[in-house]
């Protein structure tokens, strides 16, 4: 089960399925003249559309663009000052959706004021945005080890996973998927390594994550397409039942 449910919203969908229930029943008793396939029909039709609406609800996910930004130098001259904002940089997207119609976001812009390094230091760092950047990160380390393998350079190979040891310590989903990546190295195996690492790397950075993902790769979302799987060539390993 989802950690996010919580005993009052496990009551709500239980309530909410014994009143579907019910209503079903109570609406075929008033069809006096439908018949049996009638009936099946439109049962079947509107638990569609309950179970689209569930679906689209409960199986969200959220796409990220994580953007580094050089300060110029005359916001750098300016620390310390406190006063005004420096206009870094602006954001504009063109997208098409599921119906291949075009949309556009009007350009936002980002300003931030000028810091001295000690108030700077004191902002705490967001931790959702810290792990997508550190996704980032070992997928650019992954695509480097799978480069060094292709040339058969299993010294390069280890350092990069050297590198990628600090973010594996914080996040459980990159240690996963570079112990997998060890194992397939200590096989020298470079065709099976190289096309894990490119996998792997695609999927930490170009992938949809679910609402309020915990750190944890536990409990998972049941939709496939937003699980953190530790090798994407095959189902992860489930642990043992006691």
């Amino acid at each position: 089960m989802n950690r996010q449910m919580t005993h009052a919203r496990a009551v709500a969908w239980m309530v909410g399925a014994c009143v579907l229930w019910s209503t079903a029943g109570l609406v075929a008793r008033l069809l006096d003249h439908a018949r049996s396939w009638e009936v099946t029909f439109w049962r079947s039709l509107f638990a569609a559309i309950s179970m689209a609406a569930i679906l689209t609800c409960t199986r969200r996910g959220e796409a990220w663009a994580v953007v580094r930004v050089r300060v110029p130098s005359p916001a750098l001259a300016a620390e310390g000052q406190g006063e005004g904002l420096t206009s870094l940089c602006s954001f504009s997207v063109r997208y098409t959706n599921l119906d291949g119609e075009p949309r556009a976001i009007q350009p936002m812009s980002l300003a931030l004021p000028a810091l001295p390094a000690s108030a700077f230091s004191a902002i705490a760092e967001d931790e959702l945005v810290v792990r997508r950047a550190d996704e980032l990160e070992a997928a650019y380390l992954q695509q480097k080890a799978r480069a060094a393998a292709r040339r058969r350079d299993w010294n390069g190979v280890e350092a990069a996973f050297k590198r990628a040891e600090r973010i594996a310590a914080t996040n459980p989903w990159v240690a996963a998927s570079m112990n997998e990546l060890r194992e397939l190295a200590a096989k020298k195996d470079e065709v099976s390594f190289a096309k894990e690492a490119l996998f792997s790397s695609r999927k930490m950075s170009t992938r949809l994550a679910a609402s309020r993902e915990s750190m944890s790769t536990q409990d998972e979302p049941s939709a496939s397409y937003l699980r953190r799987k530790s090798s994407q060539g095959k189902a992860d390993r489930k642990p043992p039942q006691a």
